[in-house]
Formats: structure tokens, C-alpha cells, sequence
């Protein structure tokens, strides 16, 4: 059920409009990958929480590692820096692909890949007040020969009293 709903997300974010209704980042491109820091409220409510993930494109035959990578390889790491009580899930790490490159055998993703994790908003939190979200995502991108990449990426998710609105994919 999450890899559908995940898969879901990712569909969506595929597609997104360019109107602005998706709470994005904005794509930064890096060596053989394009990365977007995503929203899935348009506006989130306090004590709410929602998902927010970093998508990642691949260049053809890249692929970036899995919480365990395998015989090789490094995971992609998250540095949050959020607003006083805000708080951050771990990654919610999709199933990975199994990547063979004789004799090792290692796991990530390739092509397009989410990787979410929740945000809990305080119950205290002023309705009408922007949450500002800033994330430094690093990872290290291989074909045959790896290169490390990083991007700083930030949004600022709305906030209503009420429930949040999901973004409009």
C-alpha cells in the first residue's frame, strides 16, 4: 500500500502543472541528475503532519544508493534545517533496484526515484505562517565511476487553519 501511494506521488510529480499549485523547490541540476525538493500539501494546518520528498532524475545508466548500498557505495543523506518544533521522519525509504556490476552487487534507483519523509507540524503553530523547509541532500552518483553530489534546496509550505490542502497534480 505506501509503494502505491509513493508511486502515486512520484506520478504526480511527473506531471505536475507549472501553475505553482505543487509546493516545490524548484529542479537544480547536478552531475547526471536533476533534484526537486516536493510538497505534498499545497498548505499544511498545525498539528498536521505531510510528506515532503526529494525527487530525483537520473541521467540514463546513474543510479544514487539505498539505505544500504551493498558491496559498495553510500546511502543519500538528509541535513534538515527546520523551523523551532518542526520535526523530520527518517527516509522512507522506497524498495530498492538491485544493481550488479560484477562481481558486486549493490542496491539504489535508477531513472526517477521520491524519497519522502513526514513533517510534523506543533499544534501551536500560527495558522497563516509560512513553514520554511531547507534541506542539504547529499548523495553519490555512479554509471561506472562515481561523483558525489549535493544541492541545498528550500520551500515555504503555507499554512491555514483547518486541514491542509493537497498540492494539485
Amino acid at each position: 500500500m505506501k509503494q502505491s501511494l509513493l508511486a502515486l506521488l512520484v506520478l504526480g510529480l511527473i506531471g505536475f502543472s507549472s501553475s505553482g499549485a505543487a509546493v516545490s523547490s524548484g529542479p537544480i541540476e547536478r552531475d547526471h541528475i536533476v533534484v526537486n525538493l516536493v510538497s505534498e500539501l499545497q498548505s499544511a494546518a498545525p498539528g498536521q503532519s505531510f510528506r515532503v520528498g526529494l525527487h530525483m532524475q537520473h541521467a540514463p545508466n546513474w543510479h544514487t544508493y539505498w539505505q544500504n548500498p551493498g558491496d559498495s557505495g553510500l546511502q543519500t543523506r538528509f541535513n534538515w534545517q527546520l523551523p523551532e518544533g518542526v520535526t523530520a521522519s527518517p527516509i522512507q525509504w522506497p524498495y530498492p533496484e538491485r544493481i550488479p556490476i560484477d562481481p558486486l552487487v549493490n542496491y539504489g534507483y535508477s531513472n526517477e526515484i521520491l524519497l519522502p519523509v513526514e513533517l510534523q507540524v506543533p499544534a501551536n503553530w500560527p495558522a497563516g505562517d509560512d513553514i520554511p523547509i531547507k534541506l542539504t541532500a547529499d548523495w553519490l552518483i555512479c554509471e561506472v565511476e562515481c561523483i558525489p553530489g549535493k544541492a541545498e534546496l528550500s520551500l515555504n509550505v503555507p499554512t491555514q487553519a483547518g486541514v491542509g490542502r493537497p498540492s494539485e497534480f
